[in-house]
């Protein structure tokens, strides 16, 4: 099973952390190829995140979500191959999740979801650089959040 580690490094805004590992083992389960996974899931303010995305995106702004993926050890391929160790580090920003609960009329628990799902889904590899992408991205988000919230 994947080794989920959740930070909130902005206090503004209370995260319920067992809620989260539930949303993200409840995403991990419908994709086994990831459950060697070892995710860190961070929650922090538009500034920290805006720096992250300076750095390491070149984009001076704020953003919703940041994913950072690597290899522990070489991927092989074949049937008696290792399976890699897959690291993932998701930024999550809580002020923006504020912003946009406020702008899309949805709930803050709701957008902050949506942002973990999103995370998972660009670490396996799902992309949102071109508006068909982002539109079945979008979709795709958009069930697996309503199938989680819908099971409570």
């Amino acid at each position: 099973m994947a080794k989920i580690n959740i930070k909130n490094l902005n206090n503004k805004r209370r995260v319920r952390t067992d809620v989260v590992e539930r949303l993200s083992r409840f995403v991990l389960r419908r994709f086994p190829d990831w459950k060697r996974s070892d995710i860190t899931i961070i929650f922090m303010s538009d500034r920290e995140i805006r720096k992250l995305n300076k750095r390491y995106k070149h984009k001076d702004r704020a953003t919703d979500v940041l994913c950072f993926c690597y290899f522990e050890g070489m991927p092989s391929v074949g049937a008696y191959g290792h399976t890699p160790l897959l690291k993932t580090d998701i930024y999550i920003s809580t002020d923006t999740a504020i912003s946009n609960a406020a702008r899309f009329k949805t709930t803050f628990k709701e957008e902050l979801y949506l942002y973990v799902i999103h995370g998972l889904l660009h670490m396996m590899g799902h992309r949102d650089d071109t508006r068909a992408r982002r539109a079945r991205l979008d979709t795709f988000q958009g069930s697996l959040l309503e199938k989680f919230l819908r099971r409570k």
